[in-house]
């Protein structure tokens, strides 16, 4: 019987990968570390929980799974370019961390990346396509892949696009920006492909289930920009659509660098691990079930 190790309460990746694998397996399964907590001089402000390196390797050699599921990760891109080394030491030395406790446990590890390790010139990207971030966040993760690649263990990193879905995450926080009544202003010229939350779930089975190693792409067959994204979502869970506001994005004078032309070519995931990833409709579908269902 496989025994899984997930790490980040509070990852919605996570808690869906977790939720899945209680419904649909027989494995045995734990849900360890939260991912942040309330700042001290603002209760509304969420600080990423920084553990050390020893701590992170007990958990695991405590559990002793044959498999963990790494979903701690200071994955803010406008944060990581103000805290550079913070988000370093985060991403790339909980991986390293990670390598080791699963060499000596002699377990798999799965990791999940970004489609910010490309340039956002000429997406989607397929798995064969060399990294060139642009922005702090995507070199960290670049550094996560990089490094398992120089390791002596097995490992998987999934690399994501925009995603969505139920349990807190419904695509850059369009859906409770709009309860709230805070108007967005998203991109006309940046370009994506969303991806269901429970696609993500089933993916990480699928993995497990075949043992599978390497890097997959994960991503929705629509690519769209952030604009046309907010707006199908608004529509189809009835929301008011005059909060979401049009610009047209220039590099010039910003803090980080958009991706223009992002998303990931999701042709070998489907091939290897038979998943026939939802459009959008189909999935916000979804997500409007879940939300009634869970009001």
């Amino acid at each position: 019987m496989k025994k899984i190790l997930i790490l980040g309460k509070q990852s919605p990746i996570a808690v869906a990968v977790y939720e899945l694998i209680l419904k649909e397996t027989d494995w045995i399964v734990s849900l360890e570390l939260d991912n942040y907590t309330h700042s001290d001089s603002d209760e509304k402000y969420l600080e990423p929980i920084f553990y050390d390196k020893k701590t992170i390797r007990k958990v695991v050699m405590d559990y002793n799974p044959g498999y963990i599921i790494n979903l701690l990760s200071y994955d803010i891109a406008e944060k990581c370019e103000e805290h550079r080394k913070e988000c370093w030491d985060f991403n790339v030395g909980t991986v390293e961390a990670l390598s080791k406790a699963a060499f000596m446990t002699e377990a798999k590890l799965i990791v999940f990346s970004s489609d910010n390790i490309f340039d956002g010139t000429n997406g989607p990207y397929s798995e064969d396509v060399l990294p060139n971030p642009l922005n702090y966040y995507g070199k960290t993760k670049l550094g996560c892949d990089n490094l398992l690649l120089a390791s002596s263990i097995p490992f998987t990193s999934i690399r994501l696009p925009e995603y969505y879905g139920n349990n807190n995450s419904i695509g850059s926080n369009i859906f409770y920006n709009i309860i709230n009544k805070k108007s967005m202003s998203l991109s006309v010229n940046s370009f994506t492909n969303p991806i269901l939350l429970d696609d993500i779930a089933l993916g990480v089975i699928k993995i497990i289930e075949g043992n599978k190693t390497g890097f997959y792409h994960f991503g929705g067959p629509d690519y769209i920009s952030e604009y046309e994204y907010a707006n199908k979502i608004v529509d189809y869970l009835g929301m008011d659509k005059s909060l979401i506001l049009p610009y047209t994005y220039s590099s010039e004078n910003a803090k980080i660098k958009k991706y223009l032309r992002g998303g990931l070519i999701n042709l070998k995931s489907e091939v290897e691990l038979g998943i026939n990833f939802v459009n959008l409709h189909s999935g916000l579908t979804t997500v409007r079930f879940q939300i009634n269902y869970n009001n």
